[in-house]
């Protein structure tokens, strides 16, 4: 679901949007496709093997769908954009775990996108999750892979033409099962480094960039026994302008913060429960309420919600706030975005049980609205988000 936001921390009733029946997409991403000012939306859809583009209209009522077969079997997980041939125009990248791939989508014309071009991650390397960043300073998009069965990741390096090299394979350590990841600079040499969760061996990885395309060996911090790390993100959340991590711990049912000290090593963790039970899938950071601290948004898997903290400036936070996403709708990944051009922060969500997304609009005092929700299809299965302009 998509909640707009009013700027105080507060949100709207979610609007859904439908995508296709059977499509159980996992994976969304939102962006401004055909360049009309207005945020669209992109789903990978597992459940049969495509990716969806939900054209939104102005009266964020009205929309369009577009469907690309990403192969039979590629069960598509998630995908980013990225202009990948240096046309302006946004591409995008979808991994493949079923097919052991990632696949690129170039755009056409701000209307259209060309046919899959495949890339292999390996013998049931199992690729699960993907970020883009330019790794090598050459102002061209590369990629990084989360290989999760393999126990790797892997970069791709970006050619300016739209294809990408061979993947250069880095360990997250044997047994781990890698499952999100995230980029940022965490040693502040103005070299992008990149952030893993190690979900079978309770850890996070860190990789170094050199700032030539290649990164130094993982260095791994615990998120504590039994905690299932499975998702990341990043952000300053006590203004020392050093990248600190947040961790979604689906076994703990909390979230860990790591504070950066920007030498690119990390504090332990300082947890924050999600509530019993909750199985905490996704976590997202951004300033809900416009006081220029950064806020933490969760999806609760187990607990049919969405749980906003908000920042106080100095790395502590209040506790959760609790919004429903409905009954059995079982939400697997959230993120922000301003969806209206109204200058505040909405809310998307990602609901795999009631096979639907859903935008959040903020009544601008501090409270939500029950969810209105875009149906993605029946037996879509949707999993994960993410956002782009």
């Amino acid at each position: 679901g998509v909640r707009l936001g009013y700027g105080n921390g507060t949100f709207a009733l979610e609007t859904t949007y439908f995508i296709g029946s059977g499509s159980r997409p996992q994976y969304v991403t939102v962006g401004d496709f055909n360049m009309d000012n207005k945020i669209d939306i992109a789903t990978a859809n597992s459940g049969n093997d495509t990716i969806s583009i939900l054209y939104v209209y102005s009266d964020e009522t009205s929309w369009r769908r577009e469907t690309y077969s990403t192969g039979d079997g590629s069960q598509p997980s998630s995908l980013a954009i990225g202009d990948f041939n240096n046309d302006t125009q946004p591409d995008i990248v979808v991994t493949n775990p079923g097919t052991n791939s990632v696949g690129v989508f170039l755009s056409f014309n701000y209307v259209t996108f060309g046919h899959e071009t495949i890339y292999s991650t390996g013998f049931t390397a199992a690729s699960y999750s993907l970020a883009i960043g330019d790794f090598n300073h050459d102002n061209q998009s590369d990629i990084v892979v989360v290989n999760s069965e393999r126990a790797n990741i892997g970069v791709f390096l970006g050619y300016k033409n739209g294809t990408f090299s061979t993947q250069t394979k880095y360990s997250t350590g044997s047994k781990s099962k890698p499952q999100y990841v995230a980029i940022g600079d965490f040693n502040n040499d103005d070299h992008l480094d990149i952030v893993v969760v190690n979900n079978d061996k309770a850890n996070i990885g860190i990789f170094l960039g050199y700032g030539n395309g290649t990164f130094a060996g993982q260095t791994a911090y615990s998120t504590g026994s039994k905690s299932d790390p499975y998702y990341v993100a990043i952000g300053d959340f006590d203004h020392d302008t050093n990248q600190d991590i947040v961790v979604a711990q689906y076994g703990t049912h909390n979230i860990g913060i790591f504070l950066g000290y920007g030498d690119g090593n990390f504090s332990t963790p300082s947890i924050y429960s999600t509530g019993s039970e909750s199985k905490p899938a996704s976590v997202t950071t951004g300033d809900l309420n416009n006081d220029s601290h950064l806020d933490i948004i969760v999806a609760n898997y187990g607990k049919d919600n969405i749980g906003v903290l908000f920042g106080y400036g100095n790395a502590t936070f209040s506790a959760l706030t609790m919004y429903s996403t409905d009954a059995g709708s079982n939400p697997v990944c959230v993120t922000v975005i301003d969806i209206n051009n109204d200058d505040q922060l909405d809310i998307v969500v990602v609901n795999e049980g009631t096979y639907n997304i859903g935008i959040f609009f903020g009544y601008g005092n501090g409270t939500f609205g029950d969810m209105h929700s875009y149906l993605i299809g029946y037996d879509s299965r949707p999993y994960s988000v993410a956002v782009g302009d």
